[in-house]
């Protein structure tokens, strides 16, 4: 039942986004943040997820400032460590780098999961809802990294993947800095 309400309540959310995302009102509200400091709270978040797993999470913490909606950015690095725990192996680790990149911030999500097989990498952005079930066969909605790729490049960055089968994963997306 517990399970059923955490994937109930996920695809809400990200149906409400989604769909106050597609209305003509809703606004970019850029203000200048710490992305660590985003970083940081996602991790405090999730700590119990990544504790099931037994799952380590190394992020250096050093401060970085970027331009853009908070809120939408919030919703972004959530969806983007939470995928990285769900297909991540027991004992596994996750890796979160901020860095420059071509003028921009460019945030690195890693783990050492179970990989995307390469022709699966191009339904993963695209707008039809592709989803697999995690290592502990936890759900997905289909609609995360939709709303990350809108919501980013809303935010005047750009998105991608690299990934192994077997190996992990990495998802980069860059933002503005102030």
């Amino acid at each position: 039942v517990a399970e059923r309400f955490k994937y109930t309540s996920t695809l809400l959310n990200n149906l409400l986004h989604w769909s106050q995302s597609q209305m003509d009102g809703y606004r970019v509200i850029v203000e200048t943040f710490n992305v660590s400091q985003l970083i940081c709270e996602k991790r405090t978040l999730l700590k119990s997820k990544l504790e099931e797993k037994n799952i380590t999470f190394e992020f250096s913490e050093e401060e970085y400032m970027v331009r853009a909606d908070r809120n939408m950015i919030d919703l972004v690095v959530q969806n983007l460590i939470s995928n990285a725990i769900k297909y991540s192996n027991q004992n596994g680790n996750i890796s979160v780098k901020v860095f420059g990149k071509d003028g921009k911030a460019c945030i690195a999500i890693a783990d050492n999961g179970i990989g995307i097989q390469k022709d699966k990498l191009e339904e993963l952005f695209s707008n039809r809802f592709y989803t697999t079930e995690g290592t502990n066969n936890e759900k997905g909605t289909g609609l995360g990294l939709m709303l990350c790729k809108e919501f980013v490049e809303r935010n005047d960055g750009g998105i991608w993947v690299e990934s192994i089968p077997d190996l992990g994963s990495t998802l980069y997306f860059t933002l503005p800095h102030p």
